[in-house]
């Protein structure tokens, strides 16, 4: 394929499905030499066989739809691909940017599959909104979905420990747990933040696992008037990555994160096992962070904070909120902050809350008004 200097395409090239140690890994080869990328990007399937997985190229299109989004530059897909996958793609791609981008293929698998599952799976954290959408959706969740970061420089020590507190709780919740890890980060991280890229990468991943199921869901953070501003809670962008077999996207149920902290303060997985904490790679959540004080604050709105407050190392200050510096947090976390003020009767809680956000450079109707990278 021939490009100038000024139009190089991002080349995605199919390198196949391998089996290691129970792993099974889809590599892609992704090359421009104008932005300097010359990486593999690896999706992987633990305690696993070659057939539970997508073997195509299709897996990697959510990841390259934000790629291209970021980059504004062509993707090609240097191997076989799902035609519904690959338009789904560009749609992305478009709906992030605000306008046309371009994804092509070496080869479009247009043939429908005779054999689809029934499984719904649910992406697993432990947080607020993987809990609540798991127990709103209980009956319908077959199949819990769990990231490990097990590639440098997110391995370590306490995320092996923080995995094997997600094995504890699926444990708990009663249904199977299907192991999955990435190393998308090498490639994604220089170019956008974590906030920005995420939902790409469970979508890959999802659609790594078609073989197996028909729906993968991954519960988005933000409501319908805010989510337009943080693009990783975008649900009809998650929905546009879908393939001819399997469908992404957010499962239904509450949207309101005070609501969803009441659904899930009932539950003894949340009480044993809730994870939030941004700040500190520990067993407990710290209690001191800006997530975790928002967290808290969630359970405290409904008068649900004892149940789960001994998962916090620290308890609820007003002291600390006050004293929170929030200048350098990222966007999603203030447009959350502005949803839980805007629900918050007056009170001293309030009033911490209002005295920490003062802290922030844009008012709420700046911050909704604006689309952010």
């Amino acid at each position: 394929m021939q490009s100038d200097e000024r139009t190089e395409a991002i080349i995605w090239t199919h390198e196949g499905v391998r089996r290691h140690d129970g792993v099974v890994i889809n590599t892609a080869h992704v090359r421009c030499a104008q932005l300097e990328i010359d990486t593999r990007v690896e999706l992987r399937l633990h305690n696993a066989s070659r057939r539970d997985v997508d073997r195509t190229l299709t897996p990697f299109l959510p990841i390259a739809s934000v790629v291209a989004w970021v980059t504004n530059r062509l993707m090609f897909m240097d191997g076989c691909v799902d035609g519904v996958a690959l338009r789904g793609a560009e749609q992305g791609a478009a709906l992030l940017a605000g306008e046309d981008r371009r994804i092509t293929a070496r080869r479009i698998k247009t043939v429908r599959a005779t054999r689809r599952s029934s499984k719904i799976g649910i992406w697993f954290s432990r947080g607020v909104d993987s809990l609540s959408a798991l127990y709103e959706n209980f009956d319908e969740v077959g199949v819990l979905l769990g990231l490990e970061f097990i590639d440098p420089p997110y391995a370590n020590e306490p995320q092996r420990a923080i995995w094997a507190e997600t094995v504890k709780a699926a444990e708990r919740v009663g249904k199977p747990l299907w192991h999955l890890s990435t190393n998308a980060r090498t490639l994604l991280d220089p170019l956008a933040g974590w906030d920005f890229t995420h939902s790409s990468v469970f979508s890959s991943l999802g659609l790594l696992c078609a073989p197996r199921l028909k729906e993968a869901w991954l519960a988005g953070g933000h409501r319908e008037s805010t989510s337009q501003f943080q693009p990783s809670n975008r649900n009809d962008v998650q929905q546009s990555w879908s393939s001819r077999h399997m469908a992404i996207g957010q499962p239904p149920g509450e949207t309101r994160r005070n609501m969803k902290a009441a659904i899930v303060a009932k539950q003894p997985v949340a009480q044993a096992f809730l994870r939030v904490c941004w700040e500190a790679d520990r067993p407990l959540n710290c209690g001191v962070c800006l997530k975790c004080l928002m967290t808290m604050t969630n359970f405290a709105f409904t008068g649900q904070l004892e149940p789960v407050s001994t998962r916090f190392e620290s308890a609820l200050s007003l002291a600390q909120i006050k004293s929170l510096e929030l200048a350098d947090k990222g966007v999603g976390s203030i447009l959350l902050l502005d949803d839980m003020i805007e629900e918050m009767p007056p009170s001293e809680l309030r009033t911490a809350w209002e005295i920490a956000r003062s802290t922030y450079p844009k008012e709420a109707h700046e911050l909704r008004t604006t689309y952010y990278l």
